[in-house]
């Protein structure tokens, strides 16, 4: 993720999506702050408020409402990353 932008994007959009089950998003936030965040204090966060935040932010897709299908066959939904 800190060469590909696109990673990025993605891992935004898929901890606000509520096709994704929160096992799942609290796996992947972890991972990530694991990994690139590492220097960080877990006592200067909250990991459930945090993962709150990044959850109802939408950051490339809006995912309420969201017709797949319908944008789908528009070609609505063009490949954002």
């Amino acid at each position: 993720m800190e060469k590909d932008a696109e990673s990025v994007y993605l891992f935004l959009d898929l901890l606000c999506c509520p096709f994704v089950d929160d096992f799942t998003k609290r796996k992947m936030l972890g991972d990530y702050l694991s990994k690139f965040e590492s220097k960080l204090d877990a006592n200067d966060y909250s990991f459930e408020g945090l993962l709150e935040q990044l959850s109802q932010t939408y950051w490339f897709i809006k995912w309420k409402d969201v017709d797949l299908i319908k944008s789908l066959e528009r070609k609505a939904l063009k490949r954002p990353y």
